[in-house]
């Protein structure tokens, strides 16, 4: 009986031992079962609702027994929505009661079936999971349970991918190692090229298209193309749908013809208005061509809580392009008269020492009347560093009369694509006529005769002859000589009828005063070109006389130095910067030669000393040595009056050039210079031309407007000229252009403009000055911008600010992240674990190209997906639902069986 009793106490210990247990038990699950059940993911999902109740010890039971009913119950959610079903209860159980009732009833049934010795073990356990599960409904039916279905939409992450026509564009990196990246990427993306779309198609697809995989394992990504619009490729809402797109991003082309980003980003944030999209991700070069800029789209997805992620594609050093503008040329010339044409070379993303873009070939062509064009002159010039223009001149000598159009082209660099500013035209007419020239001199010195001799046997010159010394014979024996001074007037003898007037050493007193003002009309209204040859009568003879306001030297301080007893020495003429650029002392076929040239030539060994100059003249050489008011002593010295053109030569024996080498240089020298001379009969009554570097432009590219005056006196002393801008609807637009540095010979003033709209534009000159006849003019075409290959280098700037704005972040197309302090900026909708919320992902000294680090590092960067929520469901009640109460009556049924089987009382 001892023992009996004693074995009766062991087990009522065991029993509250396990009572005690339990109850323990039950207190720790509930001081710790919620931050368990968050740490274990048994907490609803981000975005949903609380469930209501002050215990739920169950949860992990409770919620698989909320998905069971909610598939039982429910229908199935639409495709991209998810239910989010909780068992929630209109009279919760408090907590202590809840535990008393649960703990208490579970350690009674235990108990009462360890009681019943006579059925086996695994029925005993049966029938107490039965009772124990019954017990449960009956508390679920008190606290009258109900069903919420929360219905969730799939959250949306965008990718937008830039397929405009400059995405074509292969670029020529310097590195050698990225340019093996670009050939791996386009190798994935399976293009012919490593252009941009094959590096954005193949960091998508490369490691299996891992980042788009990942991406879709938690939100709907979407996929567009961007170009003249958003257009919407593919929507991946699972990761196994990824295989099913793959086809569709390799198919993609480069067609569009504009790069619309800001309007794209915008497009999408109207599309997606009622639930913003967890991120953009957008592949470009950043260059927009129309529309909306990014960083204004940027603001726009700031504001709605939308970061940019920006991938730039390309290579920010601009490609190599060259072009031509301002082609100058005159628009008359003779026949085997040598004309020059001369332009600006600028050039864009050229590489100093680069063996491909250190020069170029200069070519001028005539285009014939079939539209082909035939080859003339060619010449190679260097290739300027960029933003800094260069000069490039090409001579030519035309032996066909009639108007030709001339073709000044540069030829292209090695994969340069922009190529229509290659070229630049203009039509200049030739005509069959010879340069009437009349010289007068006053006894036949040497420099009269061998320039008479080589004049006259000149085809291209037609001379006349006035010694005023000679004896009434000479006119009669020389077919060249006049016997009197030809009448200002235009007949085929008057004066006017001539092209230039040389003046050597004259008697003034052998020219009376109406034959001095015929000689000022000649040049001021005819615009007739005069050379004066300095002697012992010429200047200082015309001073008081009309001839004085045609001089470009003043006489006040003038004299000749052999008269005033002052030696000269031998000396070579020096030219200015301003006769480097003039046609006058180009002796040979390039500077460099011509240079060579004048320092072989005979010295001169006497000057005309006229230290001072007239305020618009240019001084084109001057004394090595001599001082001069304002510098060295000039020499040759010319300037404008009215329509015609004086030049003033203080040496008169250029003669000496001729030293053993006959006429080259010294014909060369005199027929330059009369040509020269003649400019102003050959322009006519034109005073001034306003130029455009082209006729037709692309909205945005730079408009280089100028306005150049044939007669530099008009625009004396001034720096800013005024030219009225008119376009068709628009109101006229006044614009200022600005005095180019070393243009006093022909003045040229200049503009740039890059902000006009499309449309047909005139350009014309305002007063002041005041010119005679109809201000000159210009018109030009902006057309819409075809622009897609205008700008090609990658547009960082852009990126970095649209990310930094939206608080996004910049990546290079090849690097990996590495986050900058300066831009890092904590985002509103991004709970990041370590890395900031601002990066700019540009790191020159990163790893090698050979193995560089997957996209997957943008992974770490993008913010959270953040479930949408849409609506809820009516609650379904489960306390008097029929499956339920099917439940319990099943489970007594069953309990009611098995006891009977088992003869339980």
């Amino acid at each position: 009986m001892a023992a009996e009793s004693n074995h009766q106490s062991a087990r009522i210990a065991i029993r509250l031992v396990f009572l005690g247990a339990a109850v323990l038990l039950g207190l720790l699950a509930l001081r710790f079962g919620p931050s368990l059940a968050r740490h274990a993911g048994w907490t609803p999902p981000s975005g949903s609702p609380t469930p209501t109740g002050s215990f739920r010890p169950l949860q992990p039971l409770e919620d698989a027994l909320a998905h069971w009913l909610a598939a039982t119950l429910a229908e199935p959610p639409p495709r991209g929505e998810i239910l989010s079903p909780q068992i929630r209860y209109q009279h919760p159980w408090p907590q202590g009661l809840f535990l008393l009732v649960a703990l208490g009833g579970t350690a009674l049934i235990v108990a009462l079936y360890r009681r019943e010795a006579s059925a086996p073990p695994g029925a005993r356990a049966l029938l107490t999971s039965l009772r124990i599960g019954l017990l449960l409904l009956a508390m679920l039916f008190l606290a009258e349970a109900a069903l919420t279905l929360d219905r969730f939409g799939l959250p949306t992450f965008v990718i937008l991918i830039d397929d405009s026509a400059s995405s074509q564009v292969e670029d020529a990196f310097a590195d050698p190692a990225t340019q093996a990246r670009a050939a791996q990427l386009a190798q994935i993306a399976e293009r012919p090229q490593a252009d941009r779309l094959a590096l954005a198609l193949g960091r998508l697809l490369e490691d299996n298209a891992q980042l788009l995989r990942f991406l879709a394992e938690r939100q709907r990504v979407r996929l567009y193309r961007v170009s003249d619009a958003a257009v919407q490729i593919a929507e991946i809402e699972r990761p196994d749908q990824v295989d099913e797109i793959l086809s569709r991003l390799k198919s993609l082309d480069t067609s569009g013809q504009h790069s619309r980003l800001g309007e794209a980003v915008a497009q999408v944030l109207r599309d997606l208005s009622g639930s913003p999209p967890t991120a953009i991700l957008l592949f470009s070069d950043g260059q927009t061509t129309d529309g909306l800029r990014l960083t204004e789209a940027a603001e726009l997805a700031h504001k709605q809580g939308v970061p940019l992620f920006t991938i730039g594609l390309g290579d920010e050093t601009p490609p190599l392009d060259l072009s031509l503008s301002d082609l100058q040329v005159d628009d008359v010339v003779f026949v085997d008269d040598v004309i020059r044409f001369t332009a600006r070379l600028s050039a864009r993303g050229t590489q100093a020492g680069s063996p491909a873009s250190s020069s170029a070939t200069i070519r001028l062509l005539r285009r014939r009347p079939d539209g082909s064009l035939e080859p003339l002159e060619s010449r190679s010039a260097a290739i300027p560093p960029e933003g800094e223009p260069a000069r490039v001149e090409i001579a030519h000598r035309p032996t066909e009369v009639g108007a030709s159009t001339f073709v000044l082209e540069v030829e292209p660099l090695p994969r340069e694509r922009q190529r229509d500013n290659n070229q630049i035209d203009r039509v200049v007419e030739v005509r069959d006529q010879k340069l009437r020239v009349l010289y007068v001199e006053g006894e036949p010195r040497w420099e009269f005769r061998y320039l008479k001799t080589y004049l006259e046997r000149d085809t291209t010159i037609d001379l006349r002859v006035l010694l005023q010394l000679s004896d009434d014979r000479y006119a009669e024996q020389d077919r060249s000589a006049l016997p009197e001074f030809p009448p200002g007037n235009d007949s085929p003898d008057g004066l006017f009828s001539f092209d230039v007037l040389i003046l050597g050493d004259v008697d003034p007193s052998l020219l009376n005063t109406r034959q001095m003002e015929d000689i000022v009309e000649f040049v001021t209204k005819k615009g007739g070109g005069l050379y004066l040859i300095a002697g012992m009568l010429n200047p200082l003879g015309f001073g008081g006389k009309p001839l004085e306001q045609l001089l470009p030297i003043r006489l006040e301080d003038a004299r000749n130095p052999v008269v005033a007893g002052i030696p000269v020495e031998p000396f070579q003429l020096q030219p200015t910067p301003a006769g480097l650029a003039s046609p006058l002392f180009r002796l040979g076929d390039d500077e460099a030669q011509s240079r060579q040239i004048r320092e072989r030539l005979q010295p001169s060994l006497w000057y005309f000393e006229a230290p001072r100059i007239q305020p618009a003249a240019v001084v084109l050489a001057e004394h090595p040595t001599q001082p001069g008011a304002n510098g060295k002593l000039p020499l040759i010295v010319t300037h404008n009056v009215g329509a015609g053109r004086v030049l003033f030569s203080a040496v008169d024996d250029t003669w000496r050039w001729r030293f053993r080498v006959g006429d080259r240089y010294f014909g060369r020298y005199w027929v330059q210079a009369l040509r020269y001379l003649a400019a102003g009969r050959r322009a006519g009554s034109r005073q001034a031309e306003v130029v455009a570097d082209r006729r037709r432009y692309l909205r945005g590219q730079p408009i280089r407007l100028s306005v150049r005056f044939l007669n530099p006196a008009l625009v004396r002393d001034q720096n800013l000229v005024q030219a009225e801008l008119r376009r068709e609807g628009l109101p006229p637009r006044t614009l200022s252009l600005r005095l180019l540095p070393g243009s006093s010979e022909s003045p040229t003033f200049e503009t740039t403009l890059t902000d006009l709209p499309q449309g047909r534009y005139s350009l014309r000159l305002v007063p002041p000055p005041v010119l005679d006849g109809e201000p000159p003019s210009i018109s030009f075409q902006v057309d819409p911008p075809a622009g897609e290959f205008v700008r090609l280098e990658l547009n960082r700037e852009e990126l970095i600010a649209a990310a930094r704005i939206s608080q996004g972040h910049y990546f290079r197309w090849d690097e990996t992240a590495k986050p900058v302090a300066d831009l890092a900026q904590p985002s509103p909708r991004t709970e990041p674990a370590s890395p900031p919320a601002a990066v700019v992902l540009d790191d020159d000294s990163g790893p090698p190209a050979s193995s560089p680090p997957p996209l997957r590092s943008l992974n770490e960067l993008l913010p959270a997906p953040q479930l949408v929520p849409l609506d809820a469901d009516p609650p379904i009640p489960l306390w008097n639902s029929w499956p339920l109460f099917l439940t319990f009556l099943s489970l007594i049924a069953i309990e009611w069986i098995v006891r009977k089987r088992l003869r339980m009382t």
